[in-house]
């Protein structure tokens, strides 16, 4: 697994940022209402919702802090759904690098979801985005995760319980990301796109953090916020649509079905990138039959729509009461990434072990018939909206694009 290292700020380096940040009326944050606020810089080492701190890692590892230069709230005055919601952002400068850095905070009771429902989102412009890898430091008062989902290549994190709430290090670089565009004469089914080997309507790139909370049901939540006083998982990816990995019994796997364009626009191959990570407590309350946590060894493949591998470049980590794993260079359209445990280190130590007669001898799980795979669960629909452009999203956890809220 990755080593999340990070920069411990000296204080005097925090009261420095505290004192000569640049003003900023900035909106008195109820997060008991229906609303949306501005992250906006820590104005002293007991705020809450704000970023302590934003910074780019040079190629070597090192931690440049960046000074704040802007930073900006404003009451939107088109807020809809009965929320109070702000614009605004912040710049902040590191050598000759602007990073313009836009965080939004949507309450507990935020109304309407926007097919994320309460969360907090971070957005990240840099003039290279592709190459420059930024590191921030925000605190939360009331977020409880339940799932972060991070837009950047050679991403990482770190979480801190601290008193009040919690501290969030999350790392990346800008995403290469192709996409569809759909609009309301377009009548082709979304998910039918992501089944046909054509060409992307767009290429570009992401730089985007959400960390969801976990409200009470699915109702209020990215997805069932079951197992949240147990922990997260976090994963990392270029995927257009990622759905809540399931536990399949049959194959003893744990399966994520994503989706993406086969090709980008300029028609060459969409390749793949995805992390994932999880506590083991996590992972065996939400999937309490799973055989991962306890195995000695995991294995990983990617299987294309026809059934057949793709090749990819994995590591896994399954160690210390966590799982990580990594897998890069796959191709889409619709794999399915399955993590299973490693029943070949199963088997060998049963071989090598001293035999004991037994009456009625049982199988070795090598001699156990794998089932083809399942299908997908149960699919539902449904109808996403962004003024006046429609589209119908298909799937079995369906979420709106981003942009896009629930009809």
């Amino acid at each position: 697994m990755q080593k999340r290292v990070f920069a411990t700020f000296a204080s005097a380096l925090l009261t420095s940022i505290f004192v000569t940040a640049p003003s900023s009326v900035a909106a008195t944050k109820d997060m008991t209402i229906p609303a949306s606020y501005v992250i906006e810089s820590c104005k002293s080492p007991l705020e809450f919702e704000c970023f302590e701190s934003v910074g780019v890692v040079d190629s070597n590892g090192k931690y440049l802090p960046g000074v704040l230069v802007s930073e900006k709230s404003e009451l939107n005055p088109m807020s809809q759904n009965g929320n109070t919601t702000y614009n605004g952002n912040s710049t902040w400068q590191v050598n000759q690098t602007p990073i313009v850095i836009s965080g939004f905070a949507q309450t507990q009771s935020y109304k309407g979801c926007l097919s994320t429902c309460s969360s907090l989102r971070i957005q990240v412009i840099v003039p290279d985005p592709l190459n420059t890898k930024i590191r921030f430091v925000l605190r939360a008062s009331w977020l409880k995760p339940m799932n972060i989902q991070m837009k950047a290549l050679d991403s990482d994190y770190k979480y801190e319980k601290i008193p009040g709430g919690s501290r969030w290090t999350m790392e990346g670089k800008g995403l290469p990301f192709s996409d569809f565009v759909f609009n309301a004469n377009d009548s082709t089914n979304f998910m039918d796109k992501f089944s046909q080997p054509i060409n992307a309507d767009t290429d570009g790139v992401l730089f985007e953090f959400y960390l969801h909370h976990a409200g009470k049901s699915a109702s209020d939540s990215y997805w069932e916020p079951i197992c949240a006083d147990k922990g997260f998982s976090v994963q990392s990816h270029n995927t257009n649509m990622t759905g809540d990995p399931y536990w399949d019994p049959v194959n003893g796997a744990l399966i994520f079905s994503i989706f993406a364009p086969h090709f980008k626009k300029t028609g060459e191959l969409n390749t793949g990138y995805f992390k994932y990570w999880a506590s083991h407590e996590f992972m065996d309350c939400k999937y309490p039959n799973n055989t991962l946590t306890k195995a000695p060894k995991l294995t990983i493949e990617i299987l294309n729509e026809n059934g057949t591998k793709s090749v990819a470049t994995t590591a896994i980590s399954n160690k210390d009461g966590n799982l990580y794993f990594v897998a890069s260079g796959f191709h889409f359209s619709a794999p399915k990434i399955m993590i299973r445990a490693d029943n070949s280190v199963v088997a060998s130590a049963a071989q090598s072990a001293p035999q004991t007669p037994v009456a009625s001898p049982s199988p070795s799980i090598s001699q156990i018939p794998v089932k083809p795979m399942i299908g997908l669960p149960t699919k539902s629909s449904i109808t996403c909206i962004r003024g006046k452009t429609s589209k119908k999203v298909t799937g079995t956890n369906p979420k709106c694009p981003v942009g896009y809220k629930k009809k």
